[in-house]
């Protein structure tokens, strides 16, 4: 060292590489304390040769060798002004343009820093490589702008400006390989320098790989070695930029080549052999692995982005590459998904989910499945733990497996039927069934099915076996089998299979140990099932509820008081905040947009809650819905009755105490009624009324009009009357369940009080036997034939409604009161009221049908000349009514005997609808059959051969007491399709205009209308095995009557022969042609084949399409060559007409009708047709090209040119006529 002071030493550049070398190989041998003695005064020795020889290279590198080796040994506490001079020197040179200065001065850099880890001085080191980076790295953005900015003269430098400046750069960057993860402190904090340097990196080898994709890959490990640690950064920033150029690495680096160039290079390298061996791109995914390690634990987030999008750039060929990055993302699905039952939510969870659906959509479901299978069998029977948490991740992002995940879960009832495992396995599974109902509410549906199904069917067993400890009512509101709301319906099949007989296996133990499990789970079901109800629409609503009714059915009077009491404490509120003038702070917002839906919501929750309800708690409920059952809102009203006949009916517990309170609220109700609230209430009344009638009612206490039977029966008038004024309902829904409850009272009635009918007396009233007790049919009869005194009219036609619905059950029983009933329904025909005569006739409809026919005979006079008052009135189709009723009686009684009664305008007709039902008749049997019976064969039949009464159908209110009589069956006989206009005609042209069968059919065309019809061309109901009956009866009537003519072999197959004719050309004759209808290329195919359609379409317009081209001597000739010769074919005349254009298409181009030479405008000549000119679409005019374009027109032009010259010259001379006087025009 003393010797590297001299002058001459220093001068000369051997001399001075000669002891640099020596130096070299002697201070590693040196120890560091004489070395940590001497370091500053050799540090200036040496920075002084380096700054005399820069210019030499082997003497500045043999310098920069020694200056690293005696920095690493310097002393750390002399501080930074002492280090400064060599680290400065040293890190000039690392961009050096030498490679071995370069090279050399990189690695006594590196040996520098390495010494100064852990010192104070590692942040000075850091903040002046920070300051060269700062210096360097922008340098060819600067050389770029100032080489635009220069002239040409000053090009050529200045490109030499940017070569260097990106030189430097590149050499800066070689050396941060080695130095950056050396660096700490503001260097590695300053988020800005990082990000420049992360962007440069990203930059080059994005151009690299589109100039030399396989050197891009070759290199690509080294960017991601460096910058793939940087994903651990302390700043977010850094964090996201260094992912983000990653990312755009892997999707703009990596080709499908490298991808199949990997798999088939080695997975492992050998043994002894270095990982430089390794595939490039498995070494980038290696590096990526390396940074799911538990140590970076906090940078897992970002990390996992990056996966994502190498699972995106493999796809499905690279599978087999990612498999152990695959098996780590697994890890840390399953374990988010414990944290997730834990409540414990991370970052990484939703970072790991990403990835892992990444892998499905890009990798494929089958080789995420091989790497990460199910192991749901394992996980049954607990060897492994299952992998559940990828089957949402699969139904996700893979449609495949999303619509099998869709199949699994709809079979998820099918496990719930008749379970011996519930015990255990729904403890197992009843928490990740229960986040799938609260989350995913596309499986609401399928879960809330298999729960009712647990529950009707365990308490099914119970009840069978009488050892049900539960309380409640037997059938919970909402199953299947009492929903009867179109919107209660159920969107899925209807969930018999819970009704069914129980199987053996399925003992009451096993029913016993089921409903301990499920009432361990219901404080955790009933209010999940309590928000997805209120917060789900009507369509969720519609199989939500019905789970929580058969849930609370088996649940205990304890688990169901929260739930009840927050419920009826809200439905209150909601009414309060309804009243309130200023709306609360605290409103209830859930269960529908508005107050009256959230009031019909809680309403339906209450009625699906009642199932489980003690006494007590139903009172509650009673007391909170009673004033609701006076609301003016219809929605409102009927979901509280609604409640209310549930009540009654099921719960006759809470009647035994508080029966007269219903009964007065039913009565107190009646005015305030809406007519869709009607059919629930009149549920009600059904109960109460048989409750009243019973000889002991209980829960009347100590009301005085319950008091007595006398006054327990004004009641029950009171609340029949009622239900005939609802056969009257404007709802549909309302009327059927009103005729409905009538003849289930008539019944229950009957049954509980039998007792025959006797007749009735001159005044109306039931003329009782001595000692013998009213009957309930008898009371019942009595309280409707109360109404025929009504105040109104509609209460009046009510209650013939109601008579002729209970006549048309209780035939048999009620014919006996027919003598004295009919006159008195006969008066009513005399009334004004079209409402009263509409229902009367309706009666008299029932009477033809259902009396027997000796009582038909009997009073078929009164009959008659009631129906002939309203015979000739076609207002309101009256008379259509008594034409179906007086056919009736005509089949029923005979068509002679209803002759004998009918006015004689009408007789004609009666003998023509006789003529006409026996020629159906004759149709039906047979033509040899009808002609043996002879012409009055309807009129032999004899009472005594005539059925005693009418065969009885279904009641259909529709048919009896319809406007429109086109559906009931009996408005006119089947007419033949051959005859039945003419008839008719004939019988309007001999009746009057007044008669009562004056008119045709009012369903001539039925007969093909292709439905199934029954005689008098009713729709049949092939449900009725009756009715399968006679059809099959009927149609082996009609094989055996009407055999067909085809040959059979012996199989009883049909033999079918073709005719197959030969197609002739049609032959033209001189001067015409075939009919224009009739030719091959008419547009009138309604027309081909019709003897002188053209002809008469000729004449009727002034088309020219019609127009006749042949001459007039064509016309002429016999029928047989008429067709031939009428009219020229258009295609044979054509040619004649049509010129060849330009471009070969024909057209009309308006030649024959042009003037002779010397004369102007058009001329007609022979043709009979004003002049016109046709030119046909040629495909050229729709292409782009203008010059075929120009070439489509070119024959137009001179149509249109020809047009526009004529018609201006028309116009100058109409202009010139009307200048000029009188005189002058002549």
């Amino acid at each position: 060292m003393s010797s590297l002071e001299r002058v001459e030493v220093q001068a000369s550049p051997e001399m001075a590489a000669a002891f640099c070398r020596l130096l070299a190989h002697i201070m590693p041998r040196i120890p560091d304390l004489t070395l940590k003695a001497k370091s500053a005064a050799s540090s200036q020795i040496l920075c002084a040769i380096i700054a005399r020889h820069h210019v030499e290279g082997t003497v500045l590198r043999l310098a920069l060798q020694c200056l690293g080796a005696n920095t690493a040994a310097m002393d750390v506490t002399a501080g930074w002004l002492q280090a400064a001079p060599a680290f400065s020197a040293l890190l000039g040179y690392a961009g050096d343009a030498r490679p071995k200065v370069r090279r050399q001065a990189q690695q006594s850099l590196t040996r520098a820093l390495c010494t100064l880890q852990g010192t104070p001085l590692l942040l000075n080191a850091s903040d002046a490589i920070a300051s060269v980076c700062g210096q360097v790295l922008p340098g060819p953005e600067a050389a770029a702008r100032a080489a635009a900015a220069a002239s040409n003269k000053k090009r050529p430098a200045a490109e030499a400006a940017i070569t260097k400046a990106v030189q430097d750069t590149l050499h800066l960057l070689g050396a941060l390989k080695t130095v950056l993860p050396l660096l700490s402190g503001p260097a590695v904090r300053d988020a800005v320098i990082l990000l420049s340097l992360t962007h440069t990196v990203e930059c080059g080898f994005l151009r690299l790989s589109k100039a030399d994709q396989e050197a891009g890959v070759r290199l690509l490990p080294s960017a991601f070695h460096v910058l793939a640690p940087l994903l651990a950064a302390e700043q977010e920033g850094v964090r996201f930029g260094v992912s983000q150029a990653l990312r755009n690495l892997l999707a703009g680096c990596i080709p499908a080549a490298a991808i199949s160039a990997a798999i088939t290079s080695r997975h492992t390298p050998s043994k002894g052999s270095s990982t430089k061996k390794m595939h490039p791109l498995r070494s980038v995914i290696a590096a990526l692995q390396s940074m799911l390690a538990p140590r970076h634990q906090h940078a897992w987030p970002v990390v996992l982005t990056v996966v994502a999008e190498l699972f995106a750039c493999m796809g499905r060929p690279g599978a087999s590459l990612v498999e152990g990055m695959l098996a780590q993302v697994g890890s840390l699905c399953a374990g988010a998904a414990e944290a997730a039952e834990a409540d414990e939510c991370s970052e990484v969870a939703g970072a790991a989910a990403k990835a892992m659906g990444a892998a499905i959509q890009h990798l494929g479901p089958e080789a995420v499945l091989h790497s990460l299978p199910l192991d749901l069998q394992q996980g049954l029977e607990g060897t492994e733990e299952a992998r559940t948490w990828l089957l949402p991740m699969l139904r996700q992002h893979a449609l495949q497996c999303r619509a099998l995940e869709a199949q699994l879960w709809a079979s998820f009832p099918a496990f719930c039927l008749w379970p011996l495992d519930l015990h255990d396995a729904f403890r197992q599974h009843a928490r990740d069934i229960g986040a799938a109902f609260e989350k995913r509410p596309d499986l609401r549906s399928p879960i809330s099915l298999g729960l009712q199904r647990l529950c009707l069917q365990t308490r099914q067993v119970l009840q069978s076996a009488g050892e049900l400890s539960g309380v409640g009512s037997t059938n919970p509101p909402g199953i299947p089998d009492q929903i009867d709301d179109e919107e209660e319906q159920l969107p899925s099949a209807e969930d018999h299979a819970s009704q069914q007989e129980a199987p053996a296996h399925f003992t009451p133990d096993v029913a016993k140990r089921n409903l301990a499990t499920l009432r361990a789970f219901a404080k955790n079901w009933l209010p999940l099932l309590r928000n997805a109800f209120v917060n789900g629409s009507v369509e969720e609503r519609a199989y939500i509820g019905p789970c929580i009714s058969a849930y609370a059915a088996i649940s205990e009077p304890q688990t169901l008081a929260e739930p009840f009491r927050n419920t009826v404490r809200t439905l209150i509120k909601i009414a309060t905040d309804a009243a309130a003038e200023l709306p609360a702070a605290d409103a209830v917002t859930a269960g529908g947009e508005n107050a009256s839906e959230r009031r019909c919501t809680f309403l339906d929750l209450a009625l699906y809650l009642s199932s489980g309800l003690d006494a007590s708690a139903i009172a509650i409920l009673y007391k909170a819905i009673k004033p609701i059952l006076q609301e003016r809102d219809q929605a409102v009203q009927k979901k509280a009755y609604k409640l209310l006949a549930h009540v009654c009916e099921q719960r006759q517990d809470f009647l035994a105490e508080h029966f007269g309170d219903v009964v007065e609220v039913l009565v107190a109700g009646m005015p305030a009624a809406l007519s869709a609230a009607k059919r629930h209430r009149l549920r009600c009344l059904q109960v109460s009324i048989l409750l009243l009638l019973q000889p002991e009612v209980p829960g009347v206490g100590g009301r005085q009009e319950l008091s007595t039977p006398e006054k327990r029966q004004q009641v029950v008038s009171t609340l029949v009357s009622e239900i005939i004024l609802c056969v009257k309902e404007v709802n549909r829904r309302t009327r059927v369940a009103a005729f409905e409850l009538l003849i289930g009272l008539a019944h229950a009635m009957d049954t509980t009080y039998p007792a025959p009918l006797p007749s009735l007396d001159a005044s109306m009233e039931v003329a009782e036997p001595e000692g013998q007790k009213q009957g309930g049919l008898q009371m019942l009869f009595t309280m409707v034939l109360g109404g025929l005194v009504g105040a109104t009219p509609h209460m009046v036609a009510a209650s013939v409604m109601a008579l002729a619905r209970l006549m048309y059950e209780f035939a048999s029983q009620l014919e006996a009161l027919a003598p004295q009933l009919l006159p008195v329904i006969l008066s009513l025909l005399r009334s004004k009221s079209r409402e009263i005569i509409k229902s009367v006739l309706g009666f008299l409809k029932v009477v033809a049908m259902r009396l027997p026919a000796a009582q038909l005979d009997q009073n078929l006079k009164p009959i008659l000349e009631g129906l002939m008052i309203w015979a000739h009135d076609s207002k309101n189709k009256f008379k259509l009514k008594v034409r179906v009723i007086v056919e009736r009686l005509a089949r029923r009684c005979g068509f002679q005997a209803v002759s004998q009664h009918i006015p004689e305008q009408d007789r004609k007709l009666l003998a023509h609808i006789r003529k006409e039902k026996q020629r159906h008749e004759r149709k039906r049997q047979g033509a040899s059959e009808a002609d043996a019976m002879g012409v009055d064969g309807a009129d032999t039949k004899s009472a005594a051969t005539r059925a005693r009464t009418a065969a009885r159908s279904e009641w259909q209110a529709s048919q009896v007491f319809s406007d429109d009589e086109e559906g009931a069956g009996d408005a006119a006989t089947v007419r033949s399709d051959r005859t039945g206009a003419k008839s008719t005609a004939g019988a309007r042209g001999k009746s009057t205009a007044g008669s009562i069968l004056d008119g045709k059919s009012r369903r001539g065309g039925s007969q093909g209308a292709g439905r199934v019809m029954q005689e008098g061309e009713e729709p049949m109901d092939l449900l009725d095995s009756g009715l399968a009956r006679k059809m099959a009866r009927t149609g082996q009537a009609g094989h055996a009557a009407e055999p067909d003519d085809f040959e059979r072999d012996a199989g009883n197959r049909m033999i079918i022969k073709e005719d197959v004719r030969p197609v002739l050309k049609p032959k033209r004759k001189r001067g015409g042609g075939l009919d224009a209808a009739d030719s091959e290329d008419s547009d009138f195919d309604d027309l081909r084949g019709i003897h002188g359609a053209t002809a008469a379409a000729r004449d009727a317009a002034k088309s020219v399409r019609f127009a006749a081209s042949g001459p007039a001597s064509n016309r002429g000739g016999t029928a047989a060559s008429s067709r031939a010769g009428t009219m020229v074919s258009r295609r044979s005349k054509a040619r004649s007409q049509m010129s060849v254009g330009s471009a070969g298409n024909k057209s009309h181009s308006g030649s024959r009708f042009k003037a002779k030479k010397g004369a102007g405008g058009d001329t007609k000549g022979s043709s009979k047709v004003e002049p016109y000119a046709y030119w046909p679409m040629d495909r050229r005019m729709l292409n782009r090209r203008p010059d075929k374009k120009r070439e489509a027109r070119a024959g137009l032009a001179g149509v249109v040119k020809g047009s526009t010259k004529a018609a201006n010259k028309a116009s100058r001379a109409k202009r010139r006529k009307t200048i000029l006087p009188p005189a002058a025009s002549l």
